[in-house]
């Protein structure tokens, strides 16, 4: 069966849609070519052929009407191939598609380091070749459990590469301590030994105790959930600035050991709710007012458990919970308990835990500013030179900051050029209880 008409002349919609797409108004309709003479097998009654019959209704309102059956039949044909394929492809994985990596392949357990040598010590293996997804600094793909869906900002080791490695230091002892370590359902928990040994004073950077100039500690946060940014910090900064992993984020008793070999001390971040919840939500497991402290400290449980050797914890967001003291007594009770220092983020200037936790006399240190707030290399600069004024005056202070480049390089040339400012960078665990209460 032929169909000539479909390249004969055009119909007034046909028209109109020629315009829109900017053909000029006098261009020619095509020639309608003449008539084909009827197959020898398809003769018939009258002038046409039978099989004509549809074309010849075209021009009738009829045939209008079965052309746009046509055209209707074939969208919802190529909608519905579709979503058989998307169905296919979400049910099945991205397997299906040659060369597609997919992130809830990877092994949230495996860390790949490639921590560049010291200088005059040998390269050691980095392990495994890295796969075109290990490089994404990214857990949307996780598929369930803490920190599913969570994305963190995307930051390259590659912007890292120009900055100077710091000085060689000692690795810190091995963590965990067997001593240390209570087992649990949820998993290893901090424990004070029966030695009576303290978790944030054997995991502990070492700081000269004669050392009378006044401190500064310097908190990198929100570590864990970017492989490159959380690689970047670990061996490009300064051995005595203090690293905080993020409990959601996988592997962390490998990123633990990385920085304790490099000499950094290490926290836990510890998530609480914000008063702005929910446009800021601090996570599944995260301490809230909304349960009693007995369900939170079943959550603390967990967090706490999520890596060994930290000296304590640092609070994340926090200015809903920590202004709550019959919330916090509980969880500092516990964490004291437990032999880990504690640092109030100064999320809420109302917060009760740094009183709470001089009155039970745990160690604790308040973070008195983020020095990477406004993210420039001038503001940083100026923070950096407001917290050494502040220490003066107190004896100590405490900045928090964010693995970003430009946090970093502005990290790596102010510490150097500290020599002779009468002013130290030291770990967390060298600053508490050295800060007047707000």
């Amino acid at each position: 069966m032929k169909f000539p008409k479909l390249f004969g002349k055009k119909t007034a919609a046909e028209e109109d849609f020629d315009e829109d797409d900017g053909l000029a108004e006098d261009e020619p309709a095509a020639v309608k070519p003449e008539k084909e003479p009827p197959d020898a097998e398809g003769e018939g009654e009258g002038e046409g052929d039978e099989g004509d019959d549809f074309l010849a209704e075209e021009t009738s309102g009829g045939g209008r009407k079965s052309r746009k059956t046509l055209v209707l039949a074939a969208a919802v044909l190529l909608v519905a191939v579709g979503a058989v394929a998307g169905g296919a492809w979400w049910l099945l994985g991205d397997d299906m598609l040659p060369g597609v990596g997919s992130l809830t392949h990877l092994d949230p357990n495996r860390v790949i380091l490639d921590i560049p040598p010291r200088p005059g010590q040998p390269r050691e293996p980095a392990g495994p070749p890295k796969s075109a997804t290990d490089t994404l600094n990214s857990l949307a793909g996780q598929a369930e459990g803490p920190g599913a869906g969570v994305v963190a900002p995307p930051v390259r080791l590659a912007t890292f590469a120009e900055l100077p490695l710091p000085p060689s230091s000692p690795p810190l002892v091995p963590a965990p301590d067997a001593g240390l370590v209570e087992q649990s359902p949820q998993g290893p928990l901090p424990k004070i030994g029966e030695d009576g040994r303290l978790a944030w004073q054997v995991y502990a950077r070492p700081f000269p105790a004669g050392d009378r100039r006044p401190r500064i500690a310097v908190i990198m946060t929100g570590l864990g959930l970017a492989r490159d940014a959380t690689q970047g910090a670990i061996q490009y900064l300064p051995a005595a600035v203090t690293l905080a992993f993020d409990p959601y984020a996988p592997g962390l008793q490998e990123w633990v050991a990385a920085a304790r070999k490099l000499g950094h001390e290490v926290l836990l971040t510890l998530p609480m709710e914000a008063s702005e919840f929910p446009v800021r939500d601090a996570g599944p497991r995260a301490l809230v007012t909304a349960i009693g402290p007995g369900d939170n400290l079943k959550r603390l449980n967990y967090l706490l458990s999520r890596m060994s050797g930290y000296v304590g914890v640092v609070t994340a967001m926090g200015s809903q919970f920590t202004v709550e003291d019959v919330q916090m007594g509980p969880m500092l009770d516990a964490i004291g308990r437990r032999g880990l220092l504690y640092v109030d983020s100064g999320a809420s200037r109302k917060s009760v835990g740094p009183a709470i936790a001089k009155q039970m006399g745990m160690p604790r240190a308040l973070a008195d500013v983020q020095i990477d707030q406004i993210p420039s290399r001038a503001a940083i600069t100026k923070r950096l030179t407001e917290m050494e004024d502040l220490a003066r005056k107190n004896g100590a202070a405490v900045a928090l900051a964010q693995p970003l480049p430009v946090t970093v390089e502005r990290l790596i040339a102010w510490t150097a050029s500290l020599e002779g400012r009468d002013v130290v960078l030291a770990p967390v665990s060298a600053v508490t209880d050295r800060q007047p209460l707000p």
